[in-house]
């Protein structure tokens, strides 16, 4: 009975010894996940302000191609931050805060704290206590649930309008 003892023991270090080891594939593939997570959100983003600003350049071009020109020319007046600020009145969607955490949330399957969310989108964020009205409004649309203190985004499929209007560009 004793040798049977020692076998399930000797069985039983090697089986947490490759838990361990399992565990640290796990933390450093979750770390790989999160790092190529935050450089396609940011990327997604400035693609979007990109895309946004070239074109309020090309409608600006178009609107003073378009003006007729009858004597001396005349400066136009254009405000310096229209191309820096989005404008809600743009054809692009725009890429809301709410959208932006959604996106996290999406790319987060097990679970993530505000705090995570924050590191994620602190670039972006103006305020860290903004965080939480978002996520307050997420939860009280039923799009989120938390538990332990952690946030999980409810699985809906989306059509592609609602992707496109959530600031999701494939």
């Amino acid at each position: 009975m004793n040798d049977f003892i020692e076998v399930l023991k000797t069985r039983h270090q090697d089986a947490q010894k490759r838990m361990q080891a399992a565990q640290q594939k796990l933390l450093v593939a979750q770390a790989e996940f999160q790092n190529t997570s935050q450089e396609f959100n940011s990327l997604n983003y400035v693609l979007a302000m990109e895309m946004q600003r070239t074109q309020q350049e090309a409608a600006t071009a178009k609107a003073t191609q378009e003006t007729p020109s009858i004597g001396p020319p005349t400066q136009t007046l254009t405000e310096p931050t229209a191309s820096a600020t989005p404008s809600p009145i743009a054809n692009t969607p725009e890429i809301t805060k709410t959208a932006m955490v959604r996106n996290v949330l999406r790319h987060s399957p097990n679970g993530i704290t505000p705090d995570e969310i924050w590191k994620q989108l602190k670039a972006q964020m103006g305020d860290h206590a903004y965080i939480y009205s978002v996520l307050k409004r997420l939860k009280d649309r039923d799009e989120i649930t938390k538990r332990r203190g952690k946030y999980y985004l409810k699985h809906q499929p989306q059509s592609d309008e609602v992707a496109a209007q959530n600031g999701i560009v494939n």
